[in-house]
């Protein structure tokens, strides 16, 4: 026997203790045995048809071959012997069942359990793949266009009382942007990019005076879409998305490219009315902040938190500008004027309260794609919405889209069925709603959520609930929170111009906030950080407005210090750090 033929016939155990035996090569043993033709070729038939392991061919080929010799030492011929030997495919066979008896009891357990597990297996297969076919077949059923439902309102505006067209052609005119436009607002002349903003304004007069005009339209009437209108995409310089406007379109795919542009607006209109102020041209600086309030509360038909922010961040911008025009030109304006801007503060206030009715469409607006609809509430995940969950949920990681068809059975049996996803997720919105409508007062000593919180502290319930935890309605109680302070804001001016007529009447600021009610003030300002009203001093005759702040404790008007132990507003508000001592200084502004 070859070096290479006893290698490859020696057992992995012999081999390792340094022995070439050679024990397997049952061939070997059928061509030692010098048998004639006939019963070796019948002896190696039967040894293949066994389907044994190589060991136990040897030895069956060991004891064929000793069986054939012993019949040839009797007197018997070679084709008696095979014809007494009988059927060869019978004769495997047999010796097949007695050698596999004869194995250990445990191998015969595991061969047992193999073959069990791999008909559970075959038939898990087959099951899924039935279940692959069936999922794969769901189609969802869009009962409502949200987008289109939002447009056929838009589109019963009047033509007149849109303020879209006319900002359309605003932000046209506002682009292509400074470099610098972000950095160069100055307070006064005494400011070195004072020139700059001063050139930027000239430059940018149509913009503003289309700013002024639209701000004047009741409602804001731009379609809901999901593409960016061409021209303002190449003045803005952004690639115009490939999405076109299609029947049933996801109403969370809509675009809103002009809110930058509408505060990057109101930033110019804030810098004209500064410049305004210096030059004493106060019927410019009215038209100017007039405009801010307009764009800050229009109408509109429906309002995304982003969108609320942006009017919130607008509006803040007039009220520091006219804080900052009274404080630093406290005679720039005729007691008209005065009068009127208050009339104007007290008739803009904004409420988040709408803000949820879009999240709520929004969600069930992806719902009624990732479900089917069995007409009572209740549906299956489609495929889409398994997409949604490999590209977003937790998986999202490792998966995406393309495995949805895969992997779409498993997952919709694990996650919540359409009628318990879409219960939970009212039940945690309604808890934001229902925080959100507290007082700042009681805003602020809000921690968490116990709905939200139970979600993400249950990896199980996480997991079935991924689609909302993916679409979660993050922000509903802090824009809550971001306009009663900037309601405080406004109540602030209002105040500040109550103070400023008394002046002007009385020759002097007044010993208490009482004295401007009713005539200059219809109801005296409450501080929301804490119920009470509004903190008045007289420090060296001039009047020092303030809040509590977060910390709800009256500290005689100290100012809440920053990190870097410098006065600041933001400071005082910072619900984080509530304990943070110091009161929020409101007048004089420190903006």
């Amino acid at each position: 026997m070859s070096i290479y033929r006893k290698i490859a016939n020696t057992p992995l155990r012999d081999i390792l203790r340094g022995r070439l035996t050679g024990r397997e090569d049952w061939r070997g043993v059928i061509d030692g045995a010098q048998l004639p033709l006939s019963l070796q070729k019948l002896t190696t038939k039967v040894v293949l048809r066994t389907r044994l392991r190589r060991l136990e061919k040897t030895s069956v080929a060991h004891e064929l071959c000793a069986s054939f010799h012993d019949g040839l030492e009797k007197g018997a011929t070679a084709e008696e012997l095979a014809n007494s030997f009988g059927n060869a495919q019978s004769a495997a066979r047999r010796i097949r069942r007695e050698r596999k008896h004869q194995r250990h009891v445990l191998w015969r357990f595991m061969s047992r359990t193999v073959k069990i597990a791999g008909v559970v297996l075959l038939l898990l297969v087959v099951v899924y793949v039935f279940e692959l076919i069936r999922f794969n077949m769901r189609r969802p059923t869009i009962t409502r266009d949200y987008v289109a439902e939002i447009n056929a309102q838009i589109e019963a505006i009047p033509e007149e009382d849109r303020a879209w067209p006319i900002y359309h052609e605003a932000i046209l005119s506002l682009h292509p942007l400074p470099a610098r436009m972000s950095s160069v607002w100055a307070e006064s002349p005494d400011d070195e990019m004072w020139q700059e903003q001063t050139a930027i304004i000239h430059d940018k007069a149509q913009a503003i005076e289309l700013f002024r005009q639209a701000s004047q339209r009741p409602f804001f009437g731009r379609p809901w879409a999901t593409a960016i209108e061409p021209d303002i995409a190449q003045a803005m310089q952004i690639e115009p998305i490939a999405t076109q406007q299609t029947a049933h379109s996801l109403l969370i795919e809509t675009t809103m490219p002009h809110y930058s542009s509408l505060r990057n607006g109101a930033l110019l209109l804030a810098a004209d009315a500064r410049l305004a102020a210096f030059e004493q041209d106060s019927e410019r600086v009215e038209k100017n902040l007039t405009a801010l309030a307009g764009m800050s509360t229009h109408n509109k038909i429906q309002e995304t938190i982003i969108g609320e922010l942006v009017d919130v961040s607008i509006h803040s911008i007039m009220l520091i500008t006219l804080h900052n025009a009274l404080y630093v030109h406290p005679a720039l304006f005729t007691d008209e004027q005065m009068l009127r801007m208050s009339h104007m503060l007290g008739k803009t206030s904004m409420n988040h309260q709408t803000i949820s009715q879009h999240e709520r469409q929004t969600f069930y607006d992806i719902i009624q794609r990732a479900y089917t609809d069995d007409g009572a509430g209740d549906g299956k995940l489609t495929p889409y919405g398994a997409c949604v969950l490999l590209n977003f949920g937790l998986v999202g990681n490792w998966f995406g889209c393309e495995f949805g068809p895969f992997f779409g059975p498993a997952l919709a049996h694990w996650v919540y069925s359409r009628a318990d996803i879409v219960n939970e997720f009212d039940l945690i919105v309604a808890e934001m709603e229902r925080v959100s409508s507290l007082p700042l007062q009681e805003l602020v000593k809000f921690d968490d959520y116990e709905r939200v919180e139970r979600l993400y502290n249950d990896p199980v319930a996480m997991s079935k609930q991924e689609l909302i935890a993916v679409y979660m309605p993050i922000g509903i109680e802090h824009t809550a929170r971001y306009i009663e302070i900037l309601h405080l804001e406004r109540d602030t001016v209002r105040t500040v111009i109550a103070l400023e007529l008394y002046k002007r009447r009385e020759g002097s600021y007044p010993e208490s906030l009482e004295e401007l009610t009713p005539h200059l003030l219809p109801e005296l300002p409450v501080d929301r950080f804490d119920g009470q009203l509004l903190r008045y001093l007289l420090v060296d005759g001039a009047p020092l407005l303030y809040s509590v702040g977060a910390n709800q404790k009256d500290e005689g008007g100290e100012p809440a210090l920053d990190d870097d132990g410098v006065p600041s507003p933001d400071a005082a508000q910072n619900l984080s750090k509530r304990d943070r001592p110091g009161d929020w200084i409101l007048h004089p502004p420190s903006y």
